[in-house]
């Protein structure tokens, strides 16, 4: 991913007088906030920062995605000087995080010092980064501490720019910002740079750096897409049809999904007529993800882990007839009795000092636990850093090696963040073995059921699949399945 631009160049022109309140106030111990704290109350605040100073009429507009701290740029008219991008109030706001959100230091780029020699050949080392409890220190006169934030912002900023891009510096072979005003906004086009936020609060042991990215564009349509790669799912193979059952109220089993079908009872010598017998490959799936009453379906909304023990006993068909309170003390709605039951029995998911958590949101990594062994083991190892040692490490690989799970574009799997409701459908679409595409739709002709989901968005054929119940047949050799009908 790419970042802070154009946007943060705003820096150098900026007013030089801003209204201060400089006392980096002393914190009880008592009161200390730890780090998730500390980038809550940050993210919250730096959100205006970021949707404000990327825009400037008729210079740059700009758009702010949050969930992946990155703003980006567009230039409008690319033969302006960077340098005279001002009047967004990022001084300002940077004072206002520093005096209330425990910002103490800025990074531009990931390197702090870069050792250089200057125009006669002596050392002269370039810092990439701005103490602002330091200046603050140094200078505790209200202007001239603004005044010393939006110089040191400046060299900082100019010098990563420079270091990262060496076709910007206008020295050769140097870094820093020698003549500066060179750099016009057409050079900042396709070019990014990496802000580094350090969070902390005097008198406190806590500290934390949150990361944020800015990139300069042509256009705003150039926003790449996220990188949802989609698994290569195996050639189904035909499943082994258990012996009937001889209950006539027994589920009933169905290629990709277990039904409960009941059958009229019948003497033993009676055959089923042969018209009622179901065609081959036709496949029936039960929805295992519901809409809301208004209408939404919410991609992106978060599963408790009650819902999630629902979806996957009802997908598997667990046995449901255990409909007594399970035995936690935090279990009190008899809508999840009976799925939580059959989860705990089969040891799919547990409860922790007596609670099962049922309204906690379920995390990534309790999710790949909740279907770990359901299609027999697998020895695999998933690439992903940020797994190596976890709790649920060898439910994650084994999920990675049935494809379920791919990770993100940055090579993590963030097994401790919350899944959302289109996550969870993709990764049961492919322990069912389900799929469908544009195409598998042609003969039913419908669209979206749901206010909120709409074909460009990655998971849109997922969550169709996990939301509607529909009959389909898949043609041999086909992933996708070809829909007949949906229920209404």
């Amino acid at each position: 991913m790419k970042k802070h631009l154009a946007t943060l160049l705003a820096i150098l022109m900026l007013v030089a007088a801003l209204p201060l309140n400089t006392a980096y106030a002393q914190v009880p111990a008592e009161t200390c906030k730890d780090k998730a704290a500390l980038e809550a109350e940050f993210k919250e605040a730096a959100a205006e920062l970021f949707e404000n100073i990327a825009n400037k009429e008729g210079l740059y507009k700009g758009k702010y995605d949050a969930e992946k701290q990155t703003v980006y740029v567009e230039i409008l008219d690319d033969q302006k000087l960077g340098m005279n991008i001002a009047g967004t109030g990022l001084i300002a706001k940077t004072i206002e995080l520093y005096n209330d959100y425990g910002l103490v230091e800025i990074q531009f780029g990931d390197t702090k010092i870069v050792e250089a020699e200057d125009e006669d050949g002596f050392p002269d080392n370039i810092l990439m980064y701005v103490d602002l409890k330091g200046l603050n220190e140094a200078y505790p006169d209200e202007r001239q501490f603004s005044q010393q934030i939006k110089g040191n912002v400046a060299v900082a900023l100019i010098s990563a720019l420079q270091h990262k891009y060496p076709e910007l510096a206008t020295v050769s072979g140097g870094v820093g910002p020698n003549h500066e005003s060179n750099i016009t906004t057409k050079k900042l086009i396709d070019k990014s740079l990496d802000i580094y936020f350090t969070l902390g609060q005097e008198g406190c042991e806590e500290e934390t750096t949150l990361k944020y990215t800015v990139m300069g564009l042509k256009s705003l349509d150039d926003i790449p897409e996220p990188e949802v790669p989609e698994p290569e799912v195996p050639e189904p193979e035909e499943p082994e049809v258990p012996e009937k059952p001889e209950d006539p109220h027994a589920p009933q089993w169905m290629p990709g999904f277990f039904i409960p079908v009941t059958n009229e009872e019948k003497k033993p010598e009676e055959e089923k007529p042969e018209e009622e017998e179901k065609p081959v490959g036709e496949i029936l799936h039960a929805p295992f993800i519901e809409g809301y009453p208004d209408g939404t379906v919410k991609p992106e909304g978060k599963i408790t882990r009650a819902e999630a023990a629902t979806m996957i006993a009802r997908l598997v068909g667990l046995d449901l007839t255990d409909t007594t309170a399970p035995a936690f003390d935090d279990t009190n709605q008899n809508w999840y009795y009976a799925a939580i039951n059959a989860m705990v029995k089969k040891e799919l998911m547990f409860a922790k000092d007596g609670k099962f958590r049922p309204d906690e949101p379920i995390t990534r990594g309790e999710f790949a636990r909740a279907i770990y062994g359901l299609k027999g083991a697998l020895e695999a190892v998933a690439p992903f850093e940020d797994v190596k040692g976890h709790e649920f490490e060898a439910a994650i690989n084994e999920a990675f090696g049935h494809g379920y799970i791919n990770g993100y574009p940055d090579g993590s799997f963030q097994p401790d963040g919350e899944i959302t409701r289109a996550e969870a459908a993709k990764i049961l679409n492919r322990v069912d073995e389900r799929a469908v595409n544009q195409g598998g739709l042609a003969e039913v002709n419908f669209e979206s059921p749901f206010t909120d989901l709409k074909n460009d968005h990655w998971a849109y054929y997922e969550l169709l699949e996990a939301a509607l119940g529909h009959s389909s047949n898949r043609v041999e050799g086909q992933t996708h399945e070809n829909w007949v009908t949906i229920e209404k």
